[in-house]
């Protein structure tokens, strides 16, 4: 989904290129300043350096300067005095009035505004001036001229800052290539060697989620083939007794075909119910709450306490300290619920089940009991014990187990002093 999408390579750009005009506008405008006023020094120092010449009495011909009539963008206006009679004048239409001291002056000139320096030497006074229109459009055309290199330069960084920005973004290219190609169910995780330190956050979270998702795929395609393995055996069954029930001539044949279909619809219904708890231990991420293991099995021991009684069997909670345990409800009630309901199904009339809450949750009964060789295996899916009454689908202490490691706890089978099992949920 790409609404409201950006770019980062254009986004960048744009603030680089904002950075740097800034930048280049600030110190453009400082050069400009600068080079205005170093241009009006040199304006200024060249109309002393014709004052005093002049004033010393050199040729004429040979040390004016442009003036007026020579039609060249920027003239001086000259007038020369001697003994008060002036004696040369470079636009006798337009004559600079006299000055009384030496030094700079401004003044209006046939509407223009003109600079004058007076030099005075003896009877000699010189005066040169020039007019600021002039002067001004001349240091402006300099320093226009001067800003043409500093264009070129800006207009290099921002074609060297764009290069940059897409060599520094080609992780991120690469990154999303290699992903676009990906077929569904390729969960490898992406390779880190020589990313860039920003990026590697990003990759290094991408590759836990492709790591979840590929446990999800697994425990999918797990559940899958648990289920339709399990399944067709019941499903066999189920059709093979319809057929009987078809075939039964006899009242009496037909309400047994019918009983033995009853039973094998609700051993379906156990085993799906089974695949589903599990499927839902596996898949379930929740960070779970803070609560204690004794008040929350006493309503789940009052809830088996009647069929523990039907079954002839004394059922106990034995509270030695209280347990604090973490996590979710559901999965420490699927816990316990596995570890009762194999308890009273395997322990005969007469016999104990108690559970004790120290460090520790155990659910001991009297029962039969598991031989030590077996009881890794029980763990496994689908087995079952040879001998094993009932019919169970072999899927209990698998929940257990996956709800237990869910809690941070682990699920040991040992013998019990009553004499049978003993199921230890330790933390």
């Amino acid at each position: 989904m790409k609404s409201g999408a950006y770019s980062l390579r254009l986004r960048l750009l744009m603030l680089l290129g904002a950075l740097l005009t800034l930048g280049l506008g600030v110190q453009a405008a400082l050069s400009y300043k600068v080079l205005l006023d170093e241009s009006e020094e040199i304006f200024d120092y060249q109309m002393v350096q014709v004052a005093q010449i002049l004033a010393r009495g050199d040729d004429l011909a040979e040390t004016l300067p442009r003036t007026r009539e020579d039609g060249e963008d920027l003239q001086f206006y000259l007038q020369v005095w001697d003994a008060g009679e002036l004696e040369y004048a470079s636009d006798r239409r337009n004559l600079m009035p006299r000055q009384a001291q030496a030094g700079f002056a401004e003044t209006l000139l046939a509407g223009d505004r003109l600079r004058i320096y007076t030099e005075i030497d003896g009877d000699m006074q010189v005066q040169v001036g020039q007019d600021l229109g002039e002067r001004y459009e001349v240091a402006r055309e300099v320093a226009l001229e001067s800003a043409w290199p500093m264009l070129l330069v800006a207009f290099s960084i921002v074609l060297a800052t764009a290069l940059i920005v897409t060599l520094a973004l080609r992780p991120l290219t690469r990154l999303q290539a290699e992903l676009a190609l990906r077929k569904p169910g390729e969960m490898m995780p992406l390779e880190m060697r020589g990313m860039p330190a920003e990026i590697v956050p990003l990759a290094e979270a991408t590759n836990a989620l492709m790591a979840r998702m590929e446990r999800a795929y697994e425990q999918q395609r797990q559940f899958v083939s648990d289920a339709a393995h399990e399944l067709r055996t019941p499903l066999t069954a189920l059709l093979l007794q319809n057929e009987a029930i078809r075939q039964a001539d006899e009242p009496t044949a037909l309400n047994e075909a019918i009983a033995e279909q009853r039973q094998g619809i609700q051993r379906a219904a156990r085993l799906v119910e089974q695949l589903l708890l599990l499927a839902r231990q596996e898949a379930t991420g929740e960070d779970g709450t803070d609560f204690d293991a004794g008040k929350t099995l006493k309503p789940l021991l009052e809830e088996y306490a009647p069929l523990a009684a039907k079954a002839g069997i004394r059922l106990a909670l034995i509270e030695q300290q209280p347990l604090r345990v973490r996590g979710s409800l559901a999965a420490f009630a699927a816990v316990m619920r596995n570890l009762l309901d194999n308890a009273i199904k395997y322990t005969p009339a007469g016999g104990v089940v108690e559970v004790h809450i120290a460090t520790d949750i155990r659910v001991e009964d009297s029962g039969p009991g598991i031989p030590e060789t077996e009881r890794a295996r029980v763990f496994d899916r689908f087995y079952r014990m040879p001998g094993s009454p009932g019919q169970g689908s072999g899927l209990g202490l698998a929940i257990a187990q996956t709800a237990a490691a869910s809690l941070g706890a682990q699920l040991h089978l040992q013998s019990s002093a009553l004499g049978g099992l003993a199921a230890v949920l330790k933390w």
